[in-house]
C-alpha cells in the first residue's frame, strides 16, 4: 500500500512513519523540514512543501492509496491551518480519485454518538476558553471532512504523552466508561494504521485512549 502522510515530522507523525515502514508500506511525506525525519529520511519519499498550499498537497498524494494526517499546531502555525489543509486534501483526493483518509484531531471535536459526562463537559469548556481559535479551526476542518463524501475516519484523542507505547488501547466515544484521559503517541500511531483498512471505522469519529484492549495487528 502507498501512503501519503502529512504532519510526518511531528511527535505522533514520526511514530506513524516508523510503524508504516515496519508494516511494509510505501511511504511519501509532505514536510517543511526534511531534516526532522531523522533516520527515516532515507526510507521514505520526501516532498518538501506545506499542507496549506494546494499544489504541494496535490503533488504529494498523487499515486497514493490512502492519506493520513497527523498535522498539529506548533510555534508559528498560521491561523486556520487545519481548515486550509483539510480543504486542500479533500480537493486533491477528489481530483486524484483517492478515497481513504484518516485524520487525527482532539477529543474536543464533537460527534453525535457522544454522551459526555460532567468532567468531559468541564474539560471541553476549559479548552474552548484557552484555545478557542484552534478548537474552532479543528471543528471546521472536521465538518468539511465529514461532508466530503470520502471514506474518512476522524481519530479523536485525549492528552497525548511521550511515554513508551503499551501495546494496548481502547476505542469508544466521549462518555464511554473506562476511557482514559491520556494515551501514548506510539499507541495512537498503531490505532491510526490499524484503522486504515478497517471499514467499521469508515465515516466514524472514534476516541482512542489507553486501555486494556490488545492492539489489533
Amino acid at each position: 500500500m502507498k501512503l501519503t502522510i502529512l504532519g510526518a515530522t511531528g511527535k505522533t507523525g514520526l511514530h506513524v512513519v516508523r510503524q508504516a515502514l515496519e508494516r511494509g508500506y510505501d511511504v511519501t511525506v509532505l514536510v517543511r523540514t526534511p531534516g526532522k525525519l531523522g533516520e527515516y529520511r532515507e526510507q521514505v519519499h520526501i516532498l518538501e512543501g506545506d499542507a496549506t498550499h494546494p499544489h504541494d498537497v496535490c503533488t504529494a498524494i498523487t499515486g497514493a492509496n490512502a492519506v493520513l494526517s497527523t498535522l498539529g499546531y506548533g510555534q508559528g502555525t498560521p491561523p486556520g491551518m487545519f481548515t486550509s489543509a483539510a480543504q486542500n486534501i479533500i480537493s486533491a483526493m477528489r481530483q486524484c480519485r483517492i478515497r481513504r483518509l484518516v485524520w487525527l484531531t482532539g477529543v474536543g471535536i464533537p460527534a453525535k454518538e457522544d454522551t459526555p459526562k460532567i468532567l468531559d463537559k468541564l474539560l471541553n469548556a476549559i479548552m474552548r476558553v484557552f484555545a478557542s481559535s484552534m478548537i474552532f479551526d479543528a471543528t471546521t476542518a472536521a465538518n468539511a471532512i465529514q461532508e466530503s463524501g470520502l471514506d474518512w475516519t476522524i481519530v479523536r484523542v485525549p492528552l497525548l504523552t511521550s511515554s513508551p507505547g503499551t501495546g494496548k488501547y481502547q476505542v469508544g466515544m466521549v462518555g464511554y466508561s473506562g476511557m482514559s484521559l491520556r494515551i501514548p503517541r506510539e499507541d495512537v500511531a498503531r490505532f491510526i494504521l490499524d484503522a486504515l483498512g478497517a471499514k467499521r471505522f469508515y465515516g466514524k469519529l472514534p476516541v482512542v485512549s489507553s486501555g486494556s484492549v490488545n492492539v489489533r495487528k
